[in-house]
């Protein structure tokens, strides 16, 4: 059988939501030079002088304020582009993430996707340690992004950014050990990292944590426990959790 599709039907089995970037559309905010002006222009020519100065963060909020169309400041993603990038190489890795973010979906009737552009990024930008970024490195390995599928640096990056505190990827290591890619399967362990995933507030982590407990697959089965956790994930907007909450029973 097919790998990928042995994967897929053991997810499908358990009930096991994939994984994504939650933070791939997040607006982010400016780094330490938000302030009120009277105009954009005042804005932005601030920005520019610190930047011109040696502040090269400002790089990095004049990209932000390009990107988001913010403070009055009218959106253009190319100039937002190119000040992502005079951030990242004067060594601000947050630049790189956002490019690897712009590349990695690409922006609709402006900018093409392009998933090698995408790894170069994320992978600049995790050299810094930006957990973020080692998160989203670990999914380019992950399903082949930019780059050949493989696993086994996917989970390191992963456990990097999991370590962290960053719950998409305790949520990701939690994948990886359920579906033993890049690690030696454990539903123990996948159990573990989803809890901690679920408990830093990770929607998808919740329903996982919840399968796990109703199934018992690396824990004792728990109906009350399903049901808690179903009931958290509803509450956070996931509708297959609110049909589980009412269909568990506790």
């Amino acid at each position: 059988m097919d790998f990928m599709k042995l994967y897929e039907s053991l997810l499908k089995f358990l009930k096991i939501r994939m994984h994504t970037d939650n933070n791939m559309h997040k607006k982010e905010k400016l780094s330490q030079h938000e302030t009120e002006f009277n105009t954009p222009q005042d804005l932005l020519s601030n920005l520019e002088s610190l930047a011109n100065d040696g502040n090269h963060a400002a790089f990095f909020d004049l990209g932000q304020l390009y990107y988001q169309g913010d403070k009055g400041v009218k959106k253009d993603i190319f100039k937002a582009i190119t000040y992502f990038i005079k951030a990242a190489e004067n060594g601000i890795p947050e630049g790189a993430y956002q490019l690897g973010k712009i590349y990695g979906t690409g922006i609709e009737d402006i900018l093409p996707a392009d998933q090698f552009r995408s790894f170069v990024w994320y992978t600049q930008a995790a050299k810094y340690g930006l957990s973020e970024a080692q998160n989203n490195l670990g999914s380019c390995y992950f399903f082949g992004r930019g780059v050949r599928v493989d696993y086994e640096e996917a989970f390191k990056l992963y456990m990097m950014s999991a370590e962290k505190g960053n719950s998409e990827a305790e949520m990701n290591v939690g994948i990886c050990y359920a579906a033993g890619k890049g690690v030696e399967l454990d539903y123990t362990l996948a159990y573990s990292w989803w809890k901690k995933a679920a408990e830093h507030g990770h929607v998808k982590a919740m329903v996982n944590l919840a399968t796990c407990y109703e199934m018992g697959v690396g824990v004792i089965q728990n109906k009350y426990e399903a049901c808690r956790w179903y009931k958290n994930a509803a509450e956070q907007g996931d509708a297959y959790a609110a049909k589980k909450m009412n269909s568990v029973g506790a």
